[in-house]
Parts: C-alpha cells; structure tokens; sequence
C-alpha cells in the first residue's frame, strides 16, 4: 500500500479491507461511513450512464464491519464532510479509468526504483505485485476464510447472493460482525508480524 500516494491509498485500502466492488466504492458517500460503529452500509453502486444504482441483489445491501488498519486511513475523508458527499471524489465519484492509469504509473515508478537498487546491490529486485480494485475486493474474501469466518457470513460481507433458501432465514447480528471483525485484525496483525494467528473455533453462522 506505501506504493500509492495520500490520494489513492484509502480508496486501495477500502477494498482491501471491506471487499466492496468498483461501482459500490463509487458510489460511497460521507453517511454510508459509520466510524462510531465502525461499520460501512453498502446501499448503492455507480454506474457510468444511469449514475446512482440499486445492488443486483438484495444480497448486496448490507453491512461490513470496519477495521482497525482501515480506520485512520477512512477518518479524514468523512470527518466535518457533508453527508452526502462523495467518500473517494471531490464532486462526483471517481473516475476509475484515471485513476487506475494513476495507480499503475505509481506501481510502475515504485517497481522501477526497485530494480535500480536491486542492480547496483547486484541482488535480486523484490517486485510489487499488482493489485487492481477488482484483485483487492477478492484479497479481502481470501482473508476472511484465512481468519476462520465462515463462509455463510463472508457471503455476506462479500454481497454474494444467497445459496439457498435458508441463508435467507439467517440475520448478521452486530456481536457477530464485531466479533468477525476482531478474528480479522488479528489474523493481519499477525501476518504482519510474521507470526502464526492462533483462530478460536467459529461458532456455527
């Protein structure tokens, strides 16, 4: 994430770490943000020609818990903010073909320093790896399972339509998203520190 500037880290780290797609990151507005709560209410996506746009599926409205290495990123970009103001844009959403050109220019520069210092050490260059919106959103399911949730409830906060007609009889209650959210943070945590995350047995969704 150091690869991107002040402008593109949040919205990088957003996907990340709450798995939103591209139109529902556009769409994020000032009051769907919840830092009290630390939960994120997915209501709408964005579309390039009918603008603001219902999910595909009920599935898609819901909420997502708010983590602790996402928290300062997001403070600044909703904090004294207008309600209904765009969370990643100034008068409207972003546009995502900029600032994909951006970001790339800035893995490409990153990458680029990365080998002239591996040459003149006449070691091996230790590469970024890309990452685009769309790797980022599936990251975050990744770490989910890898942090023990289940996959009923990571459906849920992925907005994966439902599998059956009894995931519709299930409800996400707050304790367990608050819950779900601390065995993330300690699963990153620890994978930052190179350290083996010990998961307590997750209770049935």
């Amino acid at each position: 994430m150091d690869v991107l500037g002040e402008d593109l880290r949040p919205l990088w780290a957003t996907a990340f770490y709450t798995g939103l797609r591209r139109g529902e990151l556009r769409a994020l507005r000032v009051r769907n943000v919840d830092l009290l709560a630390a939960m994120i209410s997915v209501e709408e996506g964005w579309d390039d020609e009918e603008g603001e746009i219902l999910p595909n599926s009920e599935a898609g409205i819901r909420k997502v818990f708010v983590l602790e290495a996402l928290r300062p990123l997001l403070a600044p970009l909703v904090e004294d903010r207008e309600p209904d103001a765009f969370v990643f844009g100034n008068h409207g959403p972003f546009d995502p073909r900029a600032t994909l050109r951006k970001a790339r220019r800035a893995w490409n520069a990153e990458n680029r320093k990365r080998q002239k210092k591996a040459e003149e050490a006449e070691t091996e260059a230790q590469l970024v790896e890309w990452f685009g919106l769309h790797e980022a959103r599936h990251s975050f399911s990744t770490w989910l399972d890898s942090a023990g949730v289940s996959g009923t409830r990571a459906d849920r906060y992925m907005g994966h339509s439902s599998k059956g007609v009894a995931d519709d009889y299930r409800h996400q209650l707050p304790a367990q998203a608050t819950e779900d959210a601390k065995r993330l943070d300690a699963f990153l945590a620890g994978v930052a520190a190179g350290k083996v995350v010990a998961i307590q047995e997750l209770q049935s969704a």
